[in-house]
């Protein structure tokens, strides 16, 4: 037994099985990248380029793993499109930034600049 909590390591275990996917990995970091603003997958698509089908089927399971919440829908031609966002707290765990192969952000390095070297 590794003396973690069994509710931390369900989400660790819930974390793993999200990203295991690689189309669900690039989906999340454009969904991070685009964190001001809500993705429908027909946005997806045009930004990643693979097939719509496939990207709605992603798009479905990072929902499911709660790591998009939808945002909103609106009605197209008949269909409706939905729009998710990233869940923020998910998108800031350490464990979703190395999962995904990124470093994750050290508070100081947000909080405090770097000040230029003086030597005379």
């Amino acid at each position: 037994m590794s003396g973690k909590p069994d509710r931390t390591r369900d989400r660790d275990q819930l974390y793993f099985e999200a990203l295991a996917h690689p189309l669900r990995r690039r989906i999340v970091r454009l969904a991070r990248s685009r964190a001001e603003e809500e993705l429908s997958p027909v946005e997806i698509n045009r930004r990643l380029g693979e097939d719509l089908s496939n990207l709605s089927y992603h798009v479905r399971c990072l929902v499911g793993f709660g790591f998009l919440k939808l945002a909103y829908t609106r009605r197209v031609r008949g269909a409706t499109e939905h729009f998710y966002q990233l869940d923020p707290a998910v998108a800031e765990h350490p464990l979703v930034h190395a999962l995904l192969g990124e470093d994750e952000p050290s508070s100081s390095a947000k909080t405090a600049p770097r000040r230029p070297d003086r030597s005379p």
